[in-house]
């Protein structure tokens, strides 16, 4: 019978909080958002850190490209999402999305964020940039998560569920 598996040794990462973490299984690497300190840092899988960028105020939400070539950052405090080439841990752009974005997700070449109570996209396949705010339509996020939960005949405590 194998033992569960164990941490071999504990690393102090330089955050002071932490927003959102994304795995690069690529290139190994760990992308850590710290909103407090307003910077991003990548680290190996062993913990070691590769990279910093600092500069970024309130970053939290992170999202790893399909092809796995760019993590994108919101920046709320920026009103941007940044672009970071995954290889060279480099800021390649920044993109004004006039809110403050929280939450990432790429699907189909959209990078789509939320922020207040509402859904964005920012899409980057094009030669310009463009960004679609108010995408949520006609349902706020507690309706969504409770159709959702009504749909799901294993959820207790809700009409029609276990």
């Amino acid at each position: 019978m194998a033992s569960p598996a164990a941490a071999d040794s504990a690393k102090t990462l330089p955050v002071k909080s932490v927003g959102d973490i994304v795995v690069d299984g690529t290139h190994q690497r760990v992308y850590i958002s710290d909103p407090t300190g307003g910077k991003i840092v990548v680290t190996d899988y062993t913990g070691t850190v590769k990279a910093t960028l600092t500069g970024l105020s309130g970053v939290t939400g992170l999202a790893l490209s399909a092809d796995s070539g760019q993590v994108y950052a919101a920046v709320k405090y920026g009103n941007r999402i940044v672009s970071v080439e995954t290889g060279t841990y480099t800021q390649t752009a920044s993109y004004p999305v006039g809110a403050a974005p929280g939450d990432l997700e790429v699907v189909d070449g959209r990078v789509w964020f939320t922020y207040d109570t509402n859904f964005g996209s920012l899409d980057v396949s094009g030669a310009e940039p463009v960004v679609h705010l108010a995408q949520r339509g006609d349902v706020d996020f507690y309706g969504a998560f409770g159709m959702f939960l009504a749909s799901d005949p294993a959820v207790p405590g809700v009409p029609g569920g276990g």
